[in-house]
């Protein structure tokens, strides 16, 4: 209800975008890919702008280079011991958010991707003796970094990756960009029943050697923490592993204890060290 307040406070047009729940089903991606052209070209004639399919095809091209360099980077994750800690990592949302279709994000990718050769080539590591590899879910506390240095530098519990990173889509096709766009939308874990994002997080965990995950839960994320339990719920079916959600906000700090936070963490680790026991 946000944008439509805005909307009406500024007086400036607001556009639905309708995904459908069942997003593998026949005709979904026709429906989103038709709603993505019509806003567009909205958007277009409502900014006096003219509208370029060919230029958006160039984008989709820029697209996917950067794509190939990033999902490479996230692969060389994969190596044991980690090369990167998952506080580096989880910010680079911030840029797979942003800078999609730009040269820029083709420019950090690549970098990104040579950097994690050049340190598994000389052994470098996150962390000394490494203990355990952490899967992290949703986004992270941006008004500290206290709960990353407590695992990951204290613990030697290192986040291996981190669930905003994943590439879930193929490769677009620039000749089809609205297609391709809704495809690229619709393979967003996320959408649609619980089964899904609990598909993709068992891959996670066996390409990754994941022995733990953290699922954190803003009360704001109302679409995503109602994920949580079910996935708990259906991961246990596979395998008992430790999942911990905690409850904290992204940016409202209130809510926020370091003592108890600690407390509770120390707890899942306990759990992570009995298994690494047995």
């Amino acid at each position: 209800m946000i944008f439509d307040i805005f909307a009406d406070e500024y007086k400036s047009p607001h556009h639905y975008l309708h995904i459908p729940f069942f997003a593998e089903r026949e005709g979904a991606c026709d429906l989103v890919a038709d709603q993505l052209e019509e806003i567009t070209r909205s958007i277009a004639r409502e900014t006096g702008r003219e509208f370029s399919r060919d230029k958006l095809s160039e984008t989709i091209a820029v697209s996917n280079e950067a794509c190939r360099y990033f999902k490479k980077a996230m692969d060389l994750r994969k190596h044991r011991p980690s090369p990167m800690l998952g506080c580096e990592a989880i910010d680079h949302i911030g840029s797979i958010s942003q800078l999609w279709g730009s040269k820029s994000f083709v420019r950090i990718s690549k970098l990104l991707c040579e950097e994690l050769e050049e340190r598994i080539e000389k052994g470098v590591t996150a962390v000394e003796d490494e203990q355990h590899r952490l899967l992290w879910c949703h986004l992270r506390p941006y008004y500290n970094d206290e709960i990353f240095q407590y695992l990951e530098i204290e613990h030697k519990a290192v986040v291996a990756f981190e669930m905003v990173n994943m590439i879930t889509w193929e490769e677009m096709d620039p000749q089809k960009p609205f297609q391709s766009l809704a495809k690229k939308l619709l393979a967003n874990q996320s959408i649609g029943p619980h089964e899904r994002m609990t598909r993709w997080i068992s891959t996670m965990i066996k390409e990754y050697s994941i022995d733990g995950i953290i699922w954190m839960a803003p009360w704001g994320c109302r679409h995503f923490n109602s994920l949580s339990q079910m996935v708990k719920e259906g991961l246990r079916k596979e395998g008992d592993i430790p999942f911990y959600i905690l409850d904290l906000e992204c940016i409202d700090k209130r809510n926020y204890s370091k003592e108890q936070v600690r407390t509770r963490l120390d707890a899942f680790l306990e759990v992570l060290e009995d298994g690494l026991e047995d």
